[in-house]
């Protein structure tokens, strides 16, 4: 059973790991009705409660944002580790950060999609994104806006995150979706059939950002941003960030190999599931 903390990235990644466990055998049921309970990023107290008074349940602490260290609610995740008999991380570099039984799993991805675009006049350049990384989504929105207005098949997409910099174009010219549950988040960014994806600058944390690279070579997308998975801006300014944008809009070769190099990526995180279910049986 996985008891999710309720924001975006933990409810999403939470049922995301629950629905790969169960497509494994693993049977994943009602709290009162569980052998082992996974918490992800928990901290409130009506959760502690429920955790304190369950008896003969193993608990796994899912640490799966390094940002939750900075957090002021990450004081209160004490009194939850100490009643955990593991906690899992998604790095080794987190795993320092932590005393204790700790264990290294990636994060989960599903299944690679087979995904085939028609040729077409218009790019379709966009960016999924929570109001988490406002900061880079505005940033960068104002180098897609630019290179949009010098090309008419360009057409801008934002999932999530509202720039105040689309204001400044057409409505024809872009379109802008402010929400997705997270049970179809998956359907809903394959269905946005982006041609270039863009990584926006000052990422929430580490982990948040490796989550977003998963999620779009997942989807198979070129991709613009600061990360050696990505098409590199020489620099965060933003004229460099219209000539990235504009060298992957221009290249459809381009394109396809950024596509390719994040899919290496994901692959790397494919055997993560069966980890998990090691993992867990091993309690």
């Amino acid at each position: 059973m996985i008891d999710a903390e309720e924001d975006g990235v933990g409810f999403y990644e939470s049922f995301l790991l629950r629905k790969l466990l169960e497509e494994k055998g693993v049977e994943c049921c009602r709290f009162e009705e569980a052998d082992v309970v996974v918490l992800e990023r928990c901290y409130k107290n009506s959760a502690y409660q429920r955790v304190s008074r369950a008896e003969g349940k193993r608990f796994v602490y899912w640490l799966n944002d390094d940002a939750f260290f900075e957090d002021r609610r990450f004081r209160f995740a004490k009194f939850f580790l100490e009643r955990c008999c593991a906690v899992v991380v998604p790095s080794k570099e987190m795993k320092e950060r932590v005393s204790g039984e700790v264990k290294v799993l990636g994060h989960p991805v599903p299944e690679v999609p087979s995904l085939k675009r028609e040729k077409r006049e218009e790019v379709r350049v966009g960016v999924v994104a929570s109001e988490a990384w406002q900061k880079g989504v505005e940033h960068v929105s104002h180098a897609m806006v630019n290179v949009a207005r010098g090309d008419e098949k360009i057409k801008l997409i934002w999932l999530g995150c509202q720039p105040r910099a689309v204001k400044t174009i057409p409505w024809w010219r872009f379109e802008y979706y402010p929400y997705v549950s997270p049970f179809l988040y998956y359907d809903a960014i394959v269905a946005l059939d982006l041609d270039v994806a863009v990584l926006p600058s000052f990422p929430p944390s580490l982990e948040r950002m490796k989550r977003k690279l998963l999620d779009y070579g997942i989807i198979r997308v070129g991709v613009v941003g600061n990360c050696d998975c990505c098409w590199k801006p020489k620099s965060d300014k933003l004229h460099h960030w219209r000539r990235a944008l504009m060298e992957m809009v221009m290249d459809e070769e381009l394109r396809l190999k950024s596509a390719e190099r994040l899919i290496s990526f994901v692959r790397e995180h494919e055997g993560v599931i069966d980890e998990w279910k090691e993992f867990l049986a091993s309690l």
